[in-house]
């Protein structure tokens, strides 16, 4: 396989060569001189090639070195005088490679057959190089076999110079995808506990007003290293009717992860797999699924794509609807541009590849992509086993007495098409079912089958899906046809909780349809925001039979940003009618407000208006909601407000109906706890990180953008964090005193998944004096000085102060008795205890002291 090789060993080798080469020179003089040209007619061969050592194994990139030299000063030329006779037999090389007159800085396995002096190589040696291998050899290649290639191999400096046309060489992959470099997360210990609490009063039975209902859910988990141990629930309680309450576990569960592979182990509640055609169920035992999430320099989905090529190097822009959406460099020789960051759906796209002298080619290229399509080469799975949860949200711990499994596989196969496979099935349930999604000239397509055995009764199923566009319409289009009989996990434990005679007589959902058909179409109808939708669908299960026609029309006014819409639908089956009208328009900056009217075939009438001021994530913001209706002749009405603090949101409502009103107060935020330092603060829904300043009442921002305010012991909650993203945490040092000295005030972090950070601006004793400094020196056990490029820390802690020459560190922040842990460049780490005096100097020097 391919290699690189150092400098050194190259001119080592050199040396050898050319030590051998002095002992052949009787034979050699007794040649005709050039070097061996093997192949298809051929330029005249370059006058050298690199000088390698070693058995190559990985494609990497090798130095370059003067051929013309070697290690004692000896000048050799790079052709043998003479020609070289063939092998009497097989003989393996090792050659640096150059490609089209170009050195690849690769080193690759070669064998010249013996009698012939035919190179040859293997296949996957070949494409590692950049070289079409033919489709018929599927062995060794020989590279005179390779329509339009020229060789030119220099037995001196163990190199060969590969001629080949465009149509010879793969084409280049180059990803146009911006996506961050992988970078470990930090891994730590904490906790964290998201509550929300809600109590409601309203008038009981007897007129009286008075607290009826008290509800706190909470959300909480425990994050190490290791993995995440969380758990959800909720806590009721009825005054009037305390035996109505109670608390109900939602849901528990460990997550482990696995970084390198992406993969994600969750043992405890789970929620199964599933594709387009299955559903998925509750249960609780074990999963393992990939989980891309987890990395965020993976490309899964296949992105619009382009292949060329250039005979010099170009640059290359994408315009898509005008759009530039990429531009980029290429090399000399066959390209392929992946991963365009576009829209899903189809268009066209303008591709313009300029060379240095401003030449251009311009190509005009359609394309389609989906969600549903995997990038070429990726595999994605989820694999589950255990037993259904049962009475989800009403009982803490019930799950069925059955043991069962399921499985949804998934791979791009290429860059138009994914492979599908999903199996289920119990003690008397197996299911299972194959798809494609395919990307093709007139959108995309997907198909399955499948069959389920229940009972002993089988029965299979068809799936299909169209999605396309002609011009500017969009056209959703989807089947779905099931046999009598067929069953699913979802049919199947429902049956086993609930019982035949419930499903059947309520014309339960748990039911699998046996038709389902959708048909959806997007009309826009001009180019000022109008659109028309068009809907039709059609399910039948062995109890209910739907068929719904629908219509919708939004157009988006040119002034103020209003917008108008009219919905309408009706039922064949049920003739059941539904009509609604609804204006909505700006009030203000960010308050808008709303007039619907809706209607039915039944008699119902709504009329209603609405008013609402969104609330954003910024300490200190709020909002509100205003609504009146009326309904058939009565009227309601209501109101909230909601106020975002840095330790949580609260909110209220007040509700009217029929004479009486109704009141509703909430709360939620979250306590956790990362880095030993505990803090409050808002809900968290991912990572975190908590502030340490020691400065009360300080603004803390996120990506430069501020989120929240320290609280009066300087510590401030940053929810809002991406899990394996970089996130960017600060504070504002013109908000600070004159007198106050921070560490630094400003961190890069990466919280691994519902992680936490500890960001410790605070520098431990800094007074803001000059002689709260020193210069330390540092030295071993031996009394040698400690590496330059080890870091200090106070305590362990907070900023890192370098170790420079002799053992020499700047400190910040001295006591009188200071301790400071090292990490050392070499690795290891060790401790050095001192006390410290103020001299007044302006930069005291201390030391030496023993770190062990």
């Amino acid at each position: 396989m391919t290699r690189t090789v150092s400098q050194s060993y190259k001119r080592a080798f050199a040396a050898l060569a050319a030590t051998a080469l002095m002992a052949a020179v009787p034979v050699l003089a007794q040649q005709a001189t050039g070097g061996l040209v093997v192949g298809n007619p051929a330029p005249a061969a370059p006058a050298g090639g690199g000088l390698v050592v070693g058995a190559p194994e990985t494609p990497t990139r090798a130095d370059t070195v003067d051929r013309t030299q070697v290690s004692d000063g000896l000048e050799i030329t790079a052709s043998v005088a003479g020609r070289v006779n063939a092998p009497a037999a097989d003989t393996p090389l090792a050659l640096e490679v150059a490609l089209n007159g170009q050195d690849t800085f690769l080193v690759a396995e070669f064998v010249q057959q013996g009698g012939t002096g035919r190179i040859s190589a293997t296949r996957s040696e070949l494409r590692e190089l950049g070289i079409r291998a033919p489709a018929t050899n599927l062995g060794r290649v020989y590279l005179d076999e390779i329509e339009g290639v020229d060789y030119d191999y220099d037995p001196i400096s163990q190199s060969i110079a590969i001629t080949a046309p465009f149509s010879a060489l793969l084409p280049k992959v180059q990803s146009a995808a911006q996506r961050p470099e992988f970078t470990k997360p930090e891994q730590s210990y904490g906790a964290v506990l998201n509550y929300a609490l809600d109590a409601q009063a309203g008038p009981d039975g007897s007129g009286n007003y008075s607290f009826t209902s008290f509800t706190g859910a909470v959300d909480g988990w425990v994050f190490t290293p290791f993995g995440t141990l969380s758990s959800t629930g909720f806590y009721r309680h009825y005054p009037n009717n305390p035996q109505a309450g109670g608390f109900i576990r939602q849901e528990t569960r460990l997550d482990l992860h696995n970084l390198n592979r992406a993969v994600t182990l969750t043992l405890g509640d789970v929620t199964t797999s599933a594709t387009a055609w299955s559903r998925p169920i509750r249960m609780g035992g074990v999963q393992l699924r990939r989980d891309f999430s987890l990395r965020s320099d993976l490309v899964t989905e296949q992105l619009f794509s382009f292949e060329g090529a250039a005979a010099v190097p170009s640059s290359v822009d994408v315009y898509i609807e005008n759009n530039r959406a990429y531009t980029g460099q290429v090399q000399p020789g066959p390209f392929r541009l992946e991963d365009v960051p576009i829209a899903s759906g189809g268009g066209d796209a303008v591709v313009v590849v300029r060379d240095a002298t401003g030449r251009e080619v311009t190509r005009e290229v359609s394309f389609f992509t989906s969600p549903n399509l995997l990038k070429k080469g990726r595999f994605d799975f989820s694999l589950e086993t255990g037993r259904a949860r049962e009475a989800y949200g009403s009982e803490s711990g019930q799950y069925g007495g059955t043991d069962l499994y399921s499985a949804t596989l998934a791979y791009g196969l290429t860059r138009r098409m994914t492979l599908e496979a999903h199996v289920e099935g119990s003690d008397d349930l197996l299911l299972a079912g194959f798809g494609i999604h395919a990307a093709t000239r007139i959108g995309e397509l997907s198909f399955a089958v499948g069959q389920s055995d229940y009972l002993g009764t089988s029965a299979g199923f068809a799936y299909g899906t169209l999605s396309t566009q002609i011009g500017k319409v969009d056209l959703q289009v989807s089947s779905l046809r099931a046999e009598a009989g067929f069953a699913d996990l979802a049919y199947v434990t429902g049956l086993e909780y609930l019982g035949a005679d419930a499903i059947s007589d309520a014309g339960s959902l748990l039911e699998f349809p046996t038709i389902t058909d959708v048909i959806s179409v997007g009309i826009p109808i001009s180019d000022d925001y109008r659109n028309l939708g068009l809907s039709l669908v059609r399910s039948e299960r062995a109890s209910s039979r739907d068929l719904i026609a629908s219509v919708a029309y939004s157009h988006s006014l040119d002034k103020g940003g209003a917008n108008f819409s009219v919905y309408g639908s009706h039922n064949f089956e049920s003739e059941e009618s539904r009509f609604s009208m609804a204006l909505s328009m700006p009030l203000g900056k960010r308050t808008t407000g709303r007039a619907q009217v809706s209607t039915s075939s039944s008699g119902e009438r709504i009329e209603s208006l609405y008013a609402s001021r969104a609330i954003s994530d910024g300490v200190g913001d709020y909002g509100y909601t205003a609504r009146l209706e009326r309904q058939d002749g009565r009227y309601y009405g209501g109101g909230s407000v909601e106020y975002l603090g840095r330790y949580g949101k609260v909110s209220g409502e007040l509700l009217y109906s029929d004479g009486q009103s109704y009141l509703r107060g909430a709360a939620e935020g979250a306590v956790v706890i990362a880095g030993g330092q505990p803090a409050l603060g808002n809900t968290i829904s991912d990572s975190f990180a908590v502030v340490r300043t020691g400065v009360p009442d300080l603004p803390v921002q996120l990506h430069h953008r501020e989120v929240t305010r320290t609280g009066m012991g300087g510590v401030a909650l940053v929810p809002g964090l991406s899990s394996f993203r970089l996130s960017h945490v600060s504070v504002d040092p013109k908000k600070l005193d004159d007198s106050v000295v921070l560490g630094a005030t400003g961190a890069d972090v990466v919280p691994s998944r519902r992680g936490g950070v500890l960001v410790d601006f605070k520098l431990e004793g800094a007074s803001g004096e000059a002689d709260a400094s020193a210069l330390v020196t540092l030295v071993s056990a031996s009394g040698a000085p400690l590496p330059p490029g080890s870091e200090a820390k106070l305590g362990g802690k907070g900023a890192g102060f370098p170790v420079g020459y002799d053992g020499l560190t700047y400190v910040d922040g001295l006591k009188s008795q200071n301790t400071l842990k090292v990490e050392l460049a070499g690795g290891g780490s060790c401790r050095a205890s001192f006390a410290f005096t103020p001299t007044g100097e302006l930069q005291p020097q201390i030391g030496p002291f023993t770190c062990q």
